[in-house]
């Protein structure tokens, strides 16, 4: 099995400043931010953005604890499938969050995560 490299989207209501401090470390890292040209647009709900993860192949990276699990698991039962969610545990640095996907970008197969919510740090 080809390894495929892990491509992020930030949900909007999560700190940008991920983006560039992956970019910092990796600048080949494809990361898009949710309300930016080619992602889907601000506002959007969240039933649609697991439609963007399973169409375009994106990894969401979210702080959206509350809902997301609720809208995966409805999503999974109507016979979607997203190729992951990360979801940010409360009060970890930006500096872990950063070498986490980082990590999971340089070695992670798509597989470990598929259909599923990973929290951060692993």
């Amino acid at each position: 099995m080809i390894a495929l490299l892990v491509k992020y989207l930030i949900d909007e209501d999560t700190e940008h400043l991920i983006r560039e401090g992956l970019w910092r470390r990796q600048p080949s890292i494809d990361i898009k931010v949710i309300g930016e040209q080619g992602a889907p647009t601000l506002s959007t709900k969240d039933a649609d953005i697991l439609d963007f993860l399973e169409v375009e192949g994106y990894v969401l990276v979210s702080s959206n604890r509350r809902t997301m699990p609720r809208h995966l698991k409805d999503h999974l039962n109507k016979g979607g499938t997203v190729p992951g969610i990360f979801l940010l545990r409360k009060g970890t640095s930006y500096r872990r969050i950063l070498e986490n996907l980082e990590l999971v970008w340089y070695v992670g197969e798509l597989d470990e995560y598929r259909d599923k919510i990973t929290y951060i740090p692993l």
